[in-house]
């Protein structure tokens, strides 16, 4: 999934750079020559991308990860979240102590980099 902010000043063309650089002809041309897995399962069916045994046969991987965003304050957000997270499975925290621990620890960290609603 994409997204537009709405301080964006351009959205029209934010919308249309989204359409085409998830059109599956040239995204599939960039993830073979770069050897990556492409972002659309439809990717396979494209001659290139068969023609790629390594893509091909790793694309079930897909199934097992996420897009990681582009912005500088990933780790923190990430790493607070994931100690959250295990806080719970360990049982050290219910959920709603987890919920707390990454709005505190978000809002300390992140300051006015992040919204929280």
């Amino acid at each position: 999934a994409y997204l537009v902010s709405s301080q964006s000043k351009h959205p029209d063309l934010a919308v249309a750079l989204i359409a085409k650089v998830t059109n599956y002809g040239p995204n599939t041309r960039h993830a073979v020559a770069s050897t990556h897995l492409g972002i659309l399962k439809g990717q396979t069916e494209y001659k290139f991308y068969k023609g790629s045994r390594l893509l091909s046969e790793a694309l079930y991987m897909l199934d097992y990860t996420t897009f990681l965003p582009n912005n500088p304050n990933w780790g923190t957000y990430s790493t607070i979240t994931y100690e959250a997270l295990a806080a719970i499975v360990a049982g050290e925290f219910t959920p709603q102590e987890a919920v707390d621990f990454v709005v505190e620890g978000l809002n300390r960290e992140l300051g006015d980099k992040i919204i929280i609603k």
